[in-house]
């Protein structure tokens, strides 16, 4: 059981740490993409790449909105609980 603790522990840190700035960075890289088709790059490549940006900022979104709604609950449990 312990070891399993460490190995979440380091899954979460891996995962989830800094996850704002992953946030932005991520919507700065889906942002440029309009750059790259403007300079002539529209191929299929930044297509994928495109699919492939928004995907995974969305699923940041998510983690962030979920860390966000769990900070909130502890914070109303100690004040209120």
């Amino acid at each position: 059981m312990k070891k399993l603790k460490g190995r979440l522990k380091e899954l979460n840190c891996r995962e989830y740490s800094n996850i704002s700035t992953r946030v932005v960075e991520k919507h700065h890289e889906i942002v440029a993409i309009p750059t790259e088709v403007l300079n002539g790059d529209l191929d299929v490549a930044v297509l994928k790449k495109s699919r492939q940006l928004k995907k995974e900022y969305a699923d940041l979104s998510h983690a962030e909105r979920n860390l966000f709604k769990s900070k909130s609950r502890v914070k109303w449990a100690k004040r209120w609980g």
